[in-house]
């Protein structure tokens, strides 16, 4: 019909996918807003299990306390919930690598087992009107908790308070990588943590500079290069 596609990049820029800016809290940040969230939001243990587990938002809102094993301390993380045109859907993670068992340290055990307690205090105290579906973070009534409700209504609120930097709910997971690399961690087991599918993928996506790792990295390559150079390696002069 007709003689040129006015889609042709002639014409036309190809549409790109806007950059998403990440960021990620330094280690001191991180315990401000811990800090925080323990005085003063209800969802503590959820921020405290992604910031532990790096686990994706979706797969932490799908947890159901049949995957959780507090006596032995692991996690099996085979689910996400997602929200598509209004409509709540619960799948699987993006990948057959996200499928994963993660350990849990003991702090986030405890508080995990205080959470379970003031649940059957709530169902208790509702009764028919609590909506169990046996999930771990729920809300007030047993219902899914809404996304875009938690960030506004708590996370944010909370980062605000703790006056640290404002980052998306999903940087909590690249903050635990990088806290993980920084830590001496590796990127094999850090990439199996996270659920990829690569080393290649997490070290290229997923660790950032936190604390000044690279440039304490730099001064450890300076004091390396600065060794006194032992008389056993000296070489003979003529």
């Amino acid at each position: 019909m007709i003689l040129r596609n006015p889609a042709d990049g002639e014409y036309v820029d190809a549409p790109k996918k806007a950059d998403v800016e990440i960021k990620v809290w330094d280690v001191e940040q991180t315990r401000l807003f811990l800090a925080e969230a323990k005085r003063s939001s209800k969802h503590y243990a959820l921020y405290l299990f992604c910031l532990c587990t790096a686990a994706r938002q979706g797969e932490a809102l799908a947890l159901t306390w049949d995957d959780l094993d507090l006596m032995l301390g692991s996690v099996a993380i085979k689910r996400k919930v997602y929200r598509l045109n209004g409509e709540l859907l619960v799948g699987k993670p993006k990948s057959r690598h996200g499928v994963r068992e993660v350990p849990l340290p003991p702090m986030l055990v405890e508080e995990l087992r205080r959470l379970k307690d003031n649940q059957r205090e709530r169902q208790a105290l509702l009764g028919d009107r609590y909506e169990g579906h046996n999930l771990v973070f729920d809300g007030w009534d047993g219902k899914y908790l809404h996304v875009r409700n938690l960030i506004n209504r708590d996370f944010l609120k909370v980062i605000q308070r703790a006056r640290v930097p404002r980052i998306r709910f999903h940087d909590l997971r690249h903050s635990a990588a990088s806290y993980l690399i920084a830590l001496g961690v590796d990127v094999n087991t850090v990439s199996k943590i996270l659920g990829h599918h690569s080393a290649h993928f997490t070290l290229a996506r997923y660790v950032h500079d936190v604390s000044g790792t690279k440039a304490s990295a730099i001064t450890k390559l300076e004091a390396h290069l600065l060794e006194p150079v032992s008389d056993n390696n000296s070489h003979p002069t003529d």
